[in-house]
């Protein structure tokens, strides 16, 4: 079974003991077990590319000096595993609806079992962060803006800027609206359709919902977003696609022309210029902001 379908597996099985309010010295056992699969394999998990970009931006601080806000921190899970490998000021927030109970569940753990005491995980109203202005370090969001809405997208990047520091980065991973496949709804260019034909169409699967959830945009949409709420951004899509990152979401063949991919792009200049144009496509748009251009690197090696 694939690393991160097992920590899932012991997760829900904290979550479970959790909510049935089991003898603390079984969360405790079940955490310890968390614990020690996640260090084995930490770069592996959904949480690695942003481990590898901590080390890379901020390897001269320590672990325990860098704050970081995770924009969109769902229930939590994030945190914790922070936490675990030493960034011991990592804040997660996002909205009050999205996984209410987990949110719960993510700060009893980092108090009983990682002595944060204090609530690290919040919720607000989708405007204002309840954090000070340039506070944070380090900010990123995986697969958040594609589920922020027109009204609220302009509030979440000045509000992003807002709370970094002068001297800080942010991350953002999206998904943009050119590529062919949609993971939200597992399917092939419905998303391509008008809201009112793409509605008919999700609906034809019982996936009404993601009319008024998914809002995929153009790459160039939120880069000028980034621009102008940032100052200053890099995109670094073709780092990450080179970096291969993320070997064990792959199976089989998949796994080995993945691998070959991202092999060749980080040797040759040629396999950039053939491979990177095709790939993006289908790939999601990674980018670092900042609110002076020497803060981001000007290359950056992600291995």
């Amino acid at each position: 079974m694939h690393v991160s379908k097992k920590l899932s597996a012991i997760y829900r099985e904290l979550f479970q003991a959790y909510l049935c309010e089991e003898d603390k010295s079984k969360l405790k056992i079940l955490f310890q077990k968390y614990k020690e699969l996640f260090l084995e394999n930490r770069y592996s998990t959904g949480l690695g590319l942003s481990l590898k970009l901590l080390e890379k931006l901020f390897g001269s601080m320590g672990k325990n000096q860098i704050k970081i806000l995770d924009h969109g921190c769902g229930g939590g899970r994030d945190i914790i595993e922070l936490t675990i490998l030493g960034y011991t000021k990592a804040y997660g927030v996002d909205l009050p609806a999205k996984e209410k109970r987990m949110k719960g569940f993510a700060n009893y753990l980092l108090n009983n079992m990682l002595s944060i005491n204090e609530a690290r995980v919040q919720t607000y109203d989708g405007n204002i962060l309840p954090y000070e202005s340039e506070s944070f370090d380090f900010a990123f969001s995986q697969g958040v803006l594609e589920h922020v809405k027109d009204d609220c997208i302009d509030c979440f990047y000045q509000e992003s800027a807002r709370v970094l520091k002068p001297t800080g980065i942010r991350w953002d991973s999206f998904p943009h609206i050119g590529k062919p496949y949609d993971s939200h709804s597992g399917l092939w260019f419905v998303h391509y359709l008008p809201k009112i034909l793409r509605k008919k169409v999700y609906g034809l699967y019982n996936k009404e919902s993601l009319v008024d959830w998914v809002h995929l945009r153009t790459a160039k949409y939120h880069k000028k977003k980034l621009k102008k709420y940032f100052g200053f951004y890099k995109d670094i899509s073709q780092e990450v696609i080179g970096s291969f990152h993320d070997e064990q979401r792959y199976d089989g063949e998949l796994r080995n022309l993945r691998s070959v991919i991202s092999s060749m792009m980080r040797r040759s200049v040629a396999a950039r210029t053939i491979f990177y144009p095709a790939v993006k496509i289908c790939g999601s748009v990674n980018t670092l902001a900042a609110k002076s251009s020497h803060i981001i690197p000007d290359r950056l090696v992600i291995d």
